[in-house]
């Protein structure tokens, strides 16, 4: 690669940019460590964030046609997540008990609707992929080309202006993955005419095999940004002695630092604004935990998901799931996305700031939800009882 300087910028003034890259094409950042960037990211995209993006990680040994299905395969893995809230409404294929062909009519007039304001959308795609999340398949379709189903999914699932963020998380990725890696984000840019970030570890700074993509390429700080919240704030209590950041966080996949412990977390985050009210979209710990909730008849009636916390101290922070009334929070926390030093510091800054308003946080690992939300929702009640006594002591 081409010894140009690079201009270094924070996470702020790298989402600006990723809001300029235009249709098509692709702009190559380097970061440190590639999980602590995305992470940075979300924490400074606030609630609305713009552009919408999403976070796709690069398999591993993979030639460029294998990861291309992969890439598709995560965004039907998105889609089926944010299933029925597709192309930016609530449930347009929601609908009473219908008979085949009554469905059938009933979702012709829905695609007819949509296409009218959506001009790139595909009628046929749409129907085959409406019948596949009703069934709870993931939209992955026979019959289109991937760049068809990889327009059609973002269309339906995000928004027309996403960014799609590819990270390559290894620092040991050799010439070969690094060529494939270029070459499969031109492509997807070139063929679906989305917008990609391709980000990648430091280390590759001077890799040739990277200089289809490296016009442009920028270089993320290596420092976290400092006193960012999901949404601006004042100065808190803590300005001036220690002030780590307020990161929001990704759930996410495959964990890029050597385990034989794979987590449970999907490959792939839509850093959209959570659906409020209800379990995030592409984190399946959430949902498998609002489905055992809804369940319960002593928990149910006290907790919502994703929350907003408004404290005193001027901090604004979105929490996976709240008791108002008892002011606890409790999170569902994938290990990788809050596995490494800076992630760790700021969930813990986040606990304090919220501590200072009264709210205690309940850390639940993402995993143990997945392999066991009874036990999980135990713990639950045993804070909620807890708090309980102490408002009515016996």
């Amino acid at each position: 690669m081409s010894a140009v300087p690079l201009r270094a910028v924070g996470s702020h003034h790298l989402l600006a940019q990723l809001s300029e890259i235009s249709a098509g094409r692709v702009r190559l950042c380097f970061a440190p460590d590639v999980v602590d960037a995305l992470v940075g990211l979300e924490s400074v995209c606030g609630s609305e964030p713009d552009p919408p993006l999403l976070a796709l990680s690069w398999p591993q040994d993979t030639d460029t046609n294998g990861a291309i299905k992969h890439v598709v395969t995560s965004l039907a893995g998105v889609a089926l997540a944010r299933w029925p809230d597709w192309y930016d409404e609530h449930a347009p294929f929601a609908q009473p008990d219908l008979g085949a062909s009554m469905l059938s009519e009933y979702d012709g007039r829905v695609i007819n609707r949509l296409g009218e304001t959506r001009s790139t959308l595909d009628p046929a795609w749409t129907r085959q992929a409406v019948q596949h999340c009703r069934r709870g398949i993931r939209p992955v379709l026979d019959g289109f080309s991937h760049p068809v189903q990889m327009k059609q999914l973002i269309l339906a699932a995000a928004q027309d202006n996403l960014v799609l963020l590819m990270a390559l998380e290894s620092r040991e990725a050799h010439t070969t993955e690094l060529l494939c890696f270029a070459r499969a984000a031109a492509w997807i840019a070139g063929e679906t005419r989305v917008r990609v970030a391709a980000i990648v570890p430091s280390e590759f700074r001077e890799a040739a095999a990277l200089d289809a993509i490296s016009y442009g390429a920028v270089l993320l700080e290596d420092r976290p940004e400092q006193g960012m919240a999901r949404a601006s704030r004042s100065p808190s209590r803590a300005e001036g002695r220690s002030n780590t950041g307020n990161q929001a966080r990704l759930p996410g996949g495959e964990v890029r630092r050597s385990t034989s412990r794979r987590p449970k977390d999907e490959p792939s985050r839509l850093v959209l604004p959570p659906i409020i009210g209800g379990p995030h979209p592409a984190s399946p710990g959430e949902q498998l935990l609002a489905r055992w909730l809804a369940r319960d008849a002593e928990l149910a009636p006290l907790f919502a998901f994703n929350q907003r916390v408004d404290t005193t101290g001027g901090d604004s922070f979105v929490v996976d799931l709240l008791w108002h009334s008892g002011k606890i929070v409790v999170e569902v926390d994938g290990y990788r996305w809050h596995s490494s030093p800076h992630a760790f510091s700021s969930d813990r800054d986040r606990d304090y700031r919220l501590l200072c308003d009264g709210y205690r946080t309940l850390r639940l690992p993402h995993d143990e939800v997945m392999d066991d939300p009874a036990l999980q929702c135990e713990k639950i009640r045993d804070v909620v009882r807890m708090i309980q006594k102490e408002v009515h002591p016996v």
